[in-house]
């Protein structure tokens, strides 16, 4: 697991002001994830700390400084957001698919913590989505040859084929 690190926006700032007496100073992690199937992946999160101004500064960070902690991941079949409620909704990929389960949609939110031993909270989606998405997109390909690239072996299984 390597460190957190602070990281200022493109003007250099590490606070960054949201309203008159907010903010929120954004970490990132590089870690590696193991697959289900053995590859080793190498993935950068990062998440915003949201405070008041006065608390944010408190902290006395400075850019690429290395923090304690770690970033996890929350799943949720509750929105984080109430005002904006699809502001983290879980997609698939460049598809935009929001992913769901039981037809409800997931929400994802990256968040940082001093808890070493705070785990990913994640949710599995069980609606379909095409890993080639973009072919659809396109007018010089058929439906037809857009089913034959598809994966269809990725379909989750409704028990209804027996």
């Amino acid at each position: 697991m390597s460190s957190v690190i602070v990281t200022a926006d493109q003007n250099g700032r590490v606070i960054v002001p949201a309203g008159t007496d907010f903010g929120y100073i954004r970490v990132q992690q590089s870690t590696t994830k193991f697959t289900e199937r053995g590859f080793a992946v190498m993935t950068t999160v990062s998440a915003l700390i949201f405070a008041k101004l006065d608390v944010l500064r408190s902290f006395g960070w400075k850019d690429s400084q290395e923090i304690e902690g770690k970033i996890v991941i929350k799943e949720s079949l509750t929105p984080f957001n109430t005002k904006d409620p699809d502001k983290d909704l879980k997609v698939a990929g460049k598809s935009n698919i929001p992913c769901t389960k039981n037809g409800r949609k997931i929400y994802r939110r990256a968040v940082y913590t001093t808890d070493m031993s705070a785990v990913d909270t994640l949710i599995a989606h069980d609606n379909y989505i095409p890993r080639d998405f973009d072919l659809v997109e396109s007018e010089e390909v058929t439906p037809e040859q857009v089913a034959m690239q598809l994966d269809f072996t990725a379909l989750p299984d409704f028990g209804e084929e027996n």
